[in-house]
């Protein structure tokens, strides 16, 4: 038994700093706790107490989850199915009649992830829970929020892939001063051992001969000290796909060949008479670099020369931003000179880009920008300090756009390889283009929505016609069938045998809205409004209460448990339930939360801080919930980009916190019990899987849910009438506009005619009647 645990703790520790001392402590104290024979401590309690009685944890860098197994009741055998339990007693103990018990195993995966192996079995010398909620509350606790995860990369990857990859977006989190050798150290090391570091070592090298093309260029002495404190070494440097073969930018001609024809488009845009209706100018200094980059002799000159004159226009370019331009950052400025098209002075369609040259050029706007971010921490410094992110001070703000900038246009490059290389579009270019397209139109678009009569509104596109009632109705009716799904999640008593009365409403001690506390710019991975100090008591208290209710009446109980089990089926049932309410959901905050948002926006709602989509933007705040997105529908004529805020109602707000603070708890546990696995709990409200599933036809039963995040299988596409609407709006919706044809952007433009119109200035529930000062709609 001793020599079994202690080659387990040698495989999986192997790659640990401390290995050693852990290793021999724990075998150490085993060996001087495990006198007796073995057939007198049970090889569960022994490793028991060798787990949690240790003075030095033997188990430092291994999360292992315990998972709801059956056991055996007369080996240490565990499994899952029922079935394959029986034929284990049916052949190792013929004999002994089979009493199944309900255990916690402890599982380590192998190195490869391929195979598992059981560890130790856990806690089987207590009576087991026979209640739903006592079997269920095993799987409340999250296992702890990782800092940073070490980055797999394949042997044959490509340079561009990789460094998108590591994704540059952690150098705007403030708690973690990343470097780009912290970047590289995130790397797994068995795979890139060999592969990885020759272009690591050019990306080091690139970054490091900017520096000094800059500091030659400049005459800030500030620049100049903090450059000559640092010191690179380019003998390793060795060639990868872009087949740089010296120190220099040479070989990069034919793409800066482009910035300079981009450049000069934009410099000679249009005829001096039609200077006033630019959209954007250079500004003096980069007007004087672009002339130096014109006058060089590129032939004669020496690389060095070559360097500098690129150097101090992509300088410029990064260091001020365009005259009447619509991007406020310098960066995206930048960027934006290469949508221009030299030949017609129109902006270049996606497909007219070349994406290899255009992602070496955002990759040295990154290093340039991050040079920056450098010097002005070197400043603050005076170099009695290492630089962090966190002591940029007042500055702190500039280069985080910046580099938010930059990340968001790298992450915008589909790069596809091979001849297609071509076609990698940016899709923040698509939008400039329509946007400029726009912008210099003489003619102003003519509007969708036309008010026929008091009361009465028209959709032209589609020749609608709809009534202020109507749109009332509409709205209350999407609130009412989400609520109406909510009220099966909460769990309320059945009633009596042979009633057909509809089960009572209940409701969990959520505190009114005003009373719920809210962090807008707590950054903390996986925060949300519950972890706020002031809400967690009541936030328990739901949860214990809703826990509660799978146990407080008899028929429930009968159904929810078999035996020591979770009933599978009502698991399935109960998933299905909170499918449709998601789906009602979708719709009621698409039609009732102001303007409605577009669906794109609807996708990537979070109620939590994650590392995958970025902060929160469900937000309790104002009373109310708040919905943040980033869609600047403005950004073209104002010069400015100012987070779009939308409100729900405050009935409607109230329901989605009932659904995070009570069902989606109870919805973690239930399928994680389901799946047998700690998988973590979606950050985002809406799944691809919740917005593409249709509704049920008939009595056909809709396909068990997974939950949000986990069907890796299921794509993104359009959303159809079909899956938007549930079928008591779509028999409202054939009410209201007497024909068939009913898209999401038909409901986007009624609703906007909608709110402009009549919702200014006053909340929907005083315009539905809901509230107890508002007169009837």
């Amino acid at each position: 038994m001793l020599q079994d645990t202690e080659n387990v703790l040698r495989t999986h520790l192997s790659s640990c700093k401390r290995v050693e001392r852990d290793i021999n402590a724990a075998i150490d104290w085993a060996r001087g706790q495990c006198t007796l024979a073995d057939d007198a401590i049970p090889h569960y309690k022994w490793y028991n107490s060798i787990t949690f009685q240790a003075p030095i944890d033997p188990f430092p860098y291994l999360p292992i989850p315990a998972e709801e197994y059956l056991g055996c009741a007369h080996c240490s055998y565990a499994v899952k199915d029922m079935n394959k339990l029986s034929k284990h007693n049916a052949d190792k103990h013929p004999s002994k009649r089979c009493h199944p018990r309900h255990t916690r195993v402890q599982i380590v995966p192998s190195p490869q992830g391929q195979t598992r192996r059981y560890i130790q079995i856990v806690g089987t010398d207590h009576p087991p829970m026979k209640t739903a909620g006592g079997l269920l509350s095993r799987f409340m606790m999250e296992e702890p929020v990782a800092r940073s995860a070490l980055v797999g990369a394949a042997p044959n990857i490509e340079p561009n892939k990789l460094i998108e990859t590591l994704g540059y977006s952690v150098h705007l989190t403030k708690e973690s001063p990343w470097t780009i050798a912290e970047l590289v150290a995130l790397l797994d090391p068995a795979h890139a051992a060999g592969r990885l570091d020759p272009i690591f070592q050019h990306l080091f090298s690139v970054a490091w001969k900017a520096r000094d093309a800059i500091a030659a260029a400049t005459s800030l002495d500030a620049v100049v000290d903090q450059l000559n404190r640092r010191l690179y070494v380019d003998s390793s440097r060795t060639p990868f796909h872009y087949n740089i073969t010296d120190g220099t930018m040479s070989t990069y001609f034919n793409t800066w060949k482009h910035v300079l024809a981009y450049v000069d488009s934009l410099y000679h845009w249009g005829d001096e008479a039609d200077a006033h209706q630019r959209p954007c100018e250079l500004t003096d200094t980069q007007k004087s670099c672009y002339q130096a980059a014109l006058e060089l002799d590129w032939d004669s000159a020496t690389s060095d020369d070559k360097d500098c004159v690129i150097f101090d226009l992509v300088w410029s370019l990064t260091n001020q931003r365009l005259h009447r331009g619509p991007f406020v950052s310098p960066v995206a400025s930048a960027c934006a000179i290469l949508g221009l098209n030299p030949r017609t002075n129109a902006w270049r369609t996606v497909h007219e880009f070349n994406g290899t040259h255009y992602s070496a050029i955002i990759k040295f706007f990154l290093f340039i920008v991050y040079l920056r971010a450098l010097t002005a921490i070197d400043q603050q410094n005076a170099g009695t300090s290492p630089p962090t992110w966190t002591n940029l001070g007042g500055k702190l703000p500039t280069y985080e756009n910046e580099l938010h900038a930059v990340t968001s246009m790298m992450d915008g490059v589909m790069y596809v390889g091979g001849d297609n290389s071509y076609m990698t579009p940016l899709t923040w270019l698509c939008k400039a283009q329509l946007a400029f397209k726009h912008a210099r139109q003489a003619a102003a678009q003519k509007a969708n929505i036309e008010w026929l009569a008091e009361g009465e509104l028209r959709l032209i596109s589609a020749d609608c016609v709809t009534t202020v009632s109507s749109m009332a109705d509409l709205l209350d009716t999407s609130i009412s069938e989400a609520e109406r799904y909510l009220q099966r999640l909460l769990l309320p008593d059945p009633p009596p045998p042979g009633s057909t009365a509809p089960p009572a409403s209940v409701d969990l001690p959520v505190p009114p809205l005003p009373d719920i506390y809210d962090d807008k710019s707590n950054m903390t991975l996986a925060y949300s409004f519950m972890d706020h100090p002031k809400n967690k008591s009541w936030v328990e208290l739901c949860c214990v209460e809703l826990f509660g209710r799978l146990d407080s009446h008899p028929q429930r109980a009968t159904e929810w448990t078999n035996g020591s089990r979770i009933n599978p089926n009502a698991i399935r049932t109960y998933l299905n339930i909170r499918q449709d309410f998601l789906s009602a959901l979708s719709v009621a905050i698409y039609l009732t939360a102001g303007q409605p948002p577009r669906r794109t926006e609807e996708q990537i709602l979070r109620w939590r801080n994650t590392s995958l989509g970025g902060m929160r933007n469900v937000i309790v705040c104002s009373s109310t919930v708040a919905i943040r997105s980033l869609w600047y529908k403005k950004r073209h004529t104002l010069e400015e980009e100012i987070p779009v805020w939308r409100f729900l109602p405050r009935r409607l707000a109230r329901m989605l916190v009932l659904y995070l603070v009570g069902p989606l708890q109870l919805c973690k546990c239930l399928e994680r019990c389901l799946e047998g696995e700690y998988r973590p709990l979606s950050a985002f409200l809406f799944s691809k899987q919740v917005l593409e599933q249709p509704p049920a036809v008939g009595n056909a039963e809709p396909e068990p849910s997974r939950g949000p995040g986990l069907d890796s299988r299921s794509k993104a596409s359009l959303l159809t009438p079909d899956v938007l609407l549930t079928k008591p709006l779509r028999r409202l919706t054939a009410q209201v506009w007497g024909g068939p044809g009913i898209t999401p952007a038909k409901y986007r433009h009624i609703g906007i005619a909608y709110a402009k119109r009549y919702l200014h200035g006053m909340s929907i529930e005083a315009m539905l009647g809901l509230d107890d000062t508002a007169s009837p709609a």
